[in-house]
């Protein structure tokens, strides 16, 4: 007879969260109302030397300039750990996106060859091949978006001379418009009769409600060495928006072997209240993943459009708000323009300061190789997306001044790395396999 055994646990404590990690990834039959106990934060690692980190500010346009060291007093989950987490999630994006690019660029070039052998099936191949061999996120977009309106939202086209900007704005309106529509906002929807207590007017309004606020999909997505915990460091861990609504959330559980292929950290569950079934909701951290189940929240949705945007050619930057909150920004005319994909919101950048909120950081993530914009892969953009002014905005953040620039100086330099680590290895991966293939 099974029985079900409840804890209370003090998270504080650095041992419950290493027992607590353990247990969750030893494949433990457990549920917990919180997965912050996940993440494993920068300065933890550094915790023998007494929570003080030293910091090089190197100055990159002189490798061989003095470096200044300052000696900080960190604290887990300060600004530090936060920034390092974003950035790490931002590699693990472009790891896929690289990854996925290589295995096509291999598969089209296998098709080619097929269709030489045997040219009867040259004409599925030739469609395989138009769109991304396998489903390739622009071969999705011409499938299911439109080949015409796929076409007009190419760099190439959309920031071509001879249309206005209210014109480019309408179409990118257009296609955030589809995207809202395809993509829903997940809260609790029953994947058996498709009920849901949030639409049904069914949750308990003194809980905590779902909200639309879902920074980066949870900070169990990470790039680490344990197979088994890919999806732990890398993501700030988002409870506000999967709080208990005191009707349907139950908890979160260790994902299922398929739900880890798509590199998911964590997965809710809910229960019907109709019809009493069990709905399971894993926090994909795969576009491919995402694009199957067409159910996310922000986090989900702010990676998949920043790859959407990327496989249409724009330049695309990927931004994080601390009090909640994650969306994008692409080029247009030499300026960052917002993108929100959850709201179908194009150029609002104050949309978030109607809704109450207090913003004190909110970053975006370029990834960025140019040598020349190196001290803008990551960059603070607080000011654009509130009316406050600075100083209202410093006297706000808790984190000293020094941990704030330093922080940023390091993380630059480390995300650059790592992304030149990234690009080359997926590079040379992929020359191997084909070269194995002929």
């Amino acid at each position: 007879e099974e029985q079900i055994v409840t804890e209370d646990v003090d998270l504080k404590d650095s041992a419950v969260r290493k027992r607590m990690r353990d247990l969750w990834h030893s494949g433990a039959n457990i549920i917990t109302d919180r997965t912050e106990f996940l993440v494993v934060y920068e300065s933890e690692s550094e915790h023998e030397s007494g929570g003080r980190v030293k910091s090089d500010a190197v100055n990159a346009a002189d490798e061989q300039s003095s470096t200044s060291s300052v000696t900080i007093n960190r604290q887990r989950g300060d600004f530090a750990d936060l920034l390092s987490m974003y950035a790490e999630r931002l590699v693990g994006i472009i790891e896929e996106e690289k990854e996925e690019d290589a295995a096509s660029a291999e598969k089209a070039s296998r098709i080619q060859k097929m269709m030489l052998r045997n040219m009867t099936e040259a004409s599925v191949m030739e469609r395989n091949l138009k769109d991304g061999v396998s489903g390739g996120l622009l071969g999705y977009l011409r499938r299911e978006y439109g080949e015409a309106e796929t076409g007009g939202l190419l760099a190439e086209n959309l920031l071509a001379s001879g249309t206005t900007k209210e014109e480019k704005y309408a179409q990118l309106q257009h296609f955030l418009d589809w995207f809202r529509d395809r993509f829903p906002y997940y809260y609790d929807r029953c994947s058996h009769c498709g009920a849901s207590a949030k639409d049904d007017g069914y949750l308990d309004p003194s809980c905590r409600a779902t909200s639309d606020d879902d920074n980066g999909e949870s900070k169990d997505n990470s790039d680490s060495t344990d197979e088994d915990c890919s999806t732990v460091k890398n993501e700030r861990d988002q409870e506000d928006d999967e709080k208990d609504d005191g009707t349907t959330f139950l908890g979160y559980v260790y994902p299922n072997e398929k739900e880890r292929r798509g590199k998911a950290g964590r997965t809710e569950v809910y229960s019907c209240h109709k019809c009493g079934a069990i709905s399971r909701f894993p926090r994909y951290n795969s576009a491919s993943s995402v694009l199957r189940s067409q159910r996310g929240r922000c986090g989900e949705y702010s990676m998949l459009i920043l790859r959407l945007f990327r496989a249409l050619g724009h330049e695309a930057r990927w931004v994080v708000d601390w009090s909640d909150h994650v969306w994008a920004e692409i080029r247009l005319f030499d300026d960052w323009i917002h993108v929100d994909p959850c709201e179908a919101a194009i150029d609002n950048p104050l949309l978030y300061e109607s809704w109450g909120k207090t913003q004190t950081y909110i970053v975006a993530f370029h990834p960025s190789l140019d040598s020349s914009q190196a001290d803008r892969c990551i960059e603070d953009v607080t000011a654009i997306y509130t009316s406050d002014n600075t100083t209202v905005i410093g006297e706000r953040r808790e984190d000293p001044a020094e941990l704030i620039e330093t922080s940023l100086v390091d993380t630059r330099k480390a995300l650059q790395t790592k992304l030149r680590e990234v690009l080359c290895s997926v590079t040379d991966t992929y020359e191997v396999d084909l070269a194995r293939s002929r």
